[in-house]
């Protein structure tokens, strides 16, 4: 049994939100796995730098923690 029509928009907007902002924090993260454990195997100087995935990811979360708290 469904409810979801009886919910209001904002709900619907968050619930939207919340989804697409996850969809990117995976994204990010694949992104950050990737390119340490992939692209720069064995290459332990490329851990002094951050990849532009890893704040960007930290952002992200951060707006998730936000849009759920609402």
């Amino acid at each position: 049994m469904t409810y979801c029509s009886e919910d209001a928009s904002i709900v619907k907007s968050l619930v939207a939100a919340t989804c697409i902002l996850d969809t990117l924090h995976v994204s990010f993260t694949c992104h950050m796995l990737y390119y340490y454990l992939i692209t720069n195997y064995g290459v332990p100087t490329s851990l002094e730098y951050i990849v532009w995935s890893f704040p960007a990811t930290a952002l992200v979360n951060s707006l998730v923690i936000i849009v759920v708290q609402l």
